[in-house]
């Protein structure tokens, strides 16, 4: 059976609202799996399924707000207070010797 775009967007809303799964859906609604999943990309393709989600456009000229803290680590009564700017490999070696 051709469906037309419409009819694809409609069976492929249906479906994500149904329960089955789309192997089920398909069966019932006699149709091949193959042709929903290529209908649906199709359709994705060109943004005529309603998504709850929604593009976004990053502005990469901005730099990241990194608000650097010291790490303090706490065992009973004893603080050790770790700056920020620690070197990673000398921090590793140290938590593996109080492990």
């Amino acid at each position: 059976m051709n469906r037309t775009q419409e009819q694809w967007k409609n069976l492929i809303k249906e479906q994500a609202k149904s329960s089955l799964t789309i192997k089920q859906f398909c069966i019932q609604q006699k149709t091949s799996t193959s042709a929903f999943y290529k209908n649906r990309h199709l359709l994705n393709q060109e943004s005529l399924i309603d998504s709850p989600f929604s593009q976004i456009q990053l502005d990469t000229n901005l730099e990241p707000a990194i608000q650097e803290q010291p790490l303090t680590l706490t065992v009973g009564h004893a603080n050790l207070t770790i700056p920020p700017n620690i070197n990673s490999t000398w921090l590793a070696n140290l938590l593996r010797q109080l492990a």
